[in-house]
């Protein structure tokens, strides 16, 4: 396998630390407990940007395909995004479009569906997506992410309207619904709606932590980064096997969060394949930084630069 292959699939894994398996076990527990319980259940989780919320989202989907069942399509898992634009009628065209209707913004979706779902109002279309979800499709999770367009792209009037909405979907449909996006504003989102909030649990993705006070912080950002260095077939620059010091400056360049890091170690490891380096030298480390990060981030120092070496000494544990 060349190296731009063995990068790519690289950039596609998913590493599975312990808290992001905790939302994925979560997911699986509402899934699957509210079919044994007849009782709906939902989850909100939420996060900044980049640590991983839609890969989560994605990788659930994905565990569990859609599949062709006689003249049916079955949807275990229904995932759709909330679109900028945020009005009832549109979510209920995304969410057909999502589940596979041809003419997801029309009343009538086939001709087999004519004297079912006659017409073209938001009360026939709503009526034919319930039917999809309950019937057709047999979804048994709905998947909505980028909630925040909710609050971000629309009125206080619209999203009271759009909340009512999803609340007597999950209560019609008896689908246990993950809605995900960013913090703090999908719980302000949940609150806003007395009876929605009734039916979910609200859980934070944070980034990785590096504080030196709770040590166990420290070592799952280490485990994290090494088991990057197998996904990518390259060693980074460490001085030791308890080297702190090139943890913190990883952790200092990224804030801890995944989709960074994963932006560092695959580029920086792009340059160390096109030098024919054996490892991850400091100098691919600075100039990545420098290239795709810094500015983003809006940090003063560059922490692989030699210049800050003091400003950079380890950490006390």
């Amino acid at each position: 396998m060349s190296d731009n292959a063995h990068l790519q699939l690289a950039r596609d894994k998913l590493i599975f630390y312990p808290r992001f398996q905790r939302i994925l076990d979560q997911i699986e527990d509402l899934h699957h407990t509210t079919q044994i319980l007849g009782e709906v259940r939902c989850l909100a989780y939420e996060g900044p940007q980049g640590v991983g919320k839609s890969s989560i989202a994605r990788y659930y989907t994905q565990k569990h395909p859609r599949k062709l069942v006689g003249n049916h399509t079955e949807v275990p898992v229904l995932y759709v995004t909330v679109p900028k634009l945020i009005t009832i009628p549109n979510m209920i065209t995304e969410m057909l479009s999502a589940l596979g209707d041809p003419l997801a913004a029309w009343g009538n979706s086939t001709s087999k569906h004519k004297t079912r779902y006659p017409g073209n109002t938001p009360w026939t279309r709503n009526y034919r997506l319930r039917e999809f979800i309950k019937n057709d499709c047999q979804v048994k999770l709905i998947i909505i992410d980028e909630f925040q367009h909710m609050i971000r792209f629309s009125t206080q009037r619209v999203m009271a309207d759009v909340t009512d909405w999803l609340k007597d979907l999950i209560k019609q449909t008896n689908v246990p619904v993950v809605v995900v996006g960013i913090q703090p504003e999908i719980e302000r989102i949940i609150r806003s709606n007395a009876q929605l909030n009734s039916l979910f649990t609200i859980e934070t993705l944070e980034p990785f932590q590096f504080d030196t006070k709770r040590p166990e912080t420290i070592q799952e950002f280490g485990n994290f980064i090494r088991r990057w260095e197998g996904l990518i077939g390259k060693n980074l620059p460490w001085k030791s096997d308890t080297d702190v010091d090139l943890l913190y400056r990883i952790y200092y360049a990224t804030n801890g969060i995944t989709r960074h890091i994963k932006e560092l170690l695959i580029l920086s490891a792009d340059l160390a394949n096109k030098a024919r380096a054996d490892i991850i030298e400091m100098k691919f480390l600075k100039e990545i930084f420098n290239r795709e990060l810094r500015r983003r981030l809006e940090k003063q120092y560059n922490p692989f630069d030699t210049k800050w070496e003091k400003r950079f000494a380890p950490p006390d544990l």
